[in-house]
């Protein structure tokens, strides 16, 4: 999600980094927290970008994001080698934003359990598979 949101401000608004800086010892010095609201809404969009990204590949005929497939990487239900399924991917990354928060107790839980499934596949149903594995 980082990645999405750096590319967002990447490729959209370079100038903003240098402001920046500016920006925020004027806001130190006026009171005005505009910069905040900007910084959010850049987010809020940078979020929903990457949630029509990976929904829209994961649920796809091609089954992974565009780095998953070149891994040779395929998200598909757990009992099966089908698509997940588009309602599987949508709970699959909602379920990631609370989990990026306790990422390492999620790490050591993905470790623990022996199909090595993320606690977000887990709730949805799914996992990630090597192409070639059935």
């Amino acid at each position: 999600m980082a990645t999405a949101y750096l590319f967002y401000l990447l490729a959209t608004n370079l100038v903003f980094r240098k402001e920046l800086g500016v920006q925020l010892m004027d806001m130190m010095n006026t009171g005005d927290f505009t910069i905040f609201s900007r910084l959010a809404t850049q987010f809020f969009i940078a979020v929903l970008v990457y949630f029509l990204y990976t929904i829209t590949l994961q649920s796809s005929a091609l089954s992974a994001t565009l780095g998953q497939y070149w891994l040779d990487l395929k998200v598909t239900k757990f009992n099966s080698n089908k698509s997940a399924g588009f309602i599987a991917i949508i709970i699959r990354n909602i379920i990631k934003i609370p989990v990026a928060f306790l990422l390492p107790l999620t790490y050591v839980f993905s470790r623990m359990n022996p199909e090595r499934q993320w606690i977000h596949d887990k709730i949805a149903k799914t996992i990630v598979r090597d192409i070639e594995e059935k």
